[in-house]
C-alpha cells in the first residue's frame, strides 16, 4: 500500500515499550521473552518487524554492569560479531531479519533502561494512534485531548 512516502517505506509499529532489567539474584524468567541473553532474531519473534531500534536511557558502568548488546553469529552462539556499549542517549537501529541475530549479556549489577521500538514495511501494521497528530490539532485549536 502507498503511504505517501513511497512503496514499502517503513512505518512505526507496535509494540513500543521501555524495558527495565534489574539485577536480582532471585529473579527467574517467566516466559521465553524474559530470556534476553539467548540469541534471537526480532523478525522471527514478530513477523512484521522489518527494522528494530533501541534508545538507551541508562549508561553502562554508571547505572548498571553487564547487559551489553551483542550482534552474534547464530551458527556459533559463542561468537560475538559486534558489541554495543550502552550509553544514555545512544540510538541504534538495524534490520530485524536473519542478518542481525543479537542478544544481551546477563546483567551483573544496577538497573538498565532502554526504549525498544520497531518499524514495518507493512502499512496494515502501522501504529495508528502514536503521535497521530490529533493531539497537535487539538492543541492548535485550544482544545483538550
Amino acid at each position: 500500500a502507498e503511504n505517501g512516502l513511497g512503496e514499502g517505506f517503513p512505518v512505526f509499529t507496535a509494540p513500543t515499550f521501555i524495558t527495565r532489567i534489574k539485577f536480582d539474584v532471585e529473579w527467574r524468567p517467566k516466559s521465553m521473552h524474559d530470556v534476553y541473553w539467548m540469541p534471537h532474531v526480532d523478525k522471527n519473534n514478530t513477523g512484521h518487524y522489518d527494522y528494530s531500534g533501541l534508545l538507551y536511557l541508562t549508561t553502562y558502568g554508571e547505572d548498571f554492569e553487564g547487559s551489553m548488546f551483542e550482534f552474534v553469529e547464530l551458527s556459533d552462539e559463542e561468537t560475538t560479531e559486534q558489541q554495543i556499549v550502552p550509553k544514555r542517549g545512544r540510538l541504534i537501529s538495524f534490520t530485524a531479519g536473519n542478518e542481525n541475530p543479537h542478544r544481551l549479556n546477563l546483567i551483573e549489577g544496577g538497573t538498565r533502561f532502554v526504549l525498544s521500538f520497531w518499524f514495518s514495511c507493512d502499512m496494515d501494521k502501522r501504529f495508528e494512534n502514536f503521535l497521530d497528530g490529533r493531539g497537535h490539532d487539538s492543541f492548535e485549536r485550544g482544545g483538550e485531548l
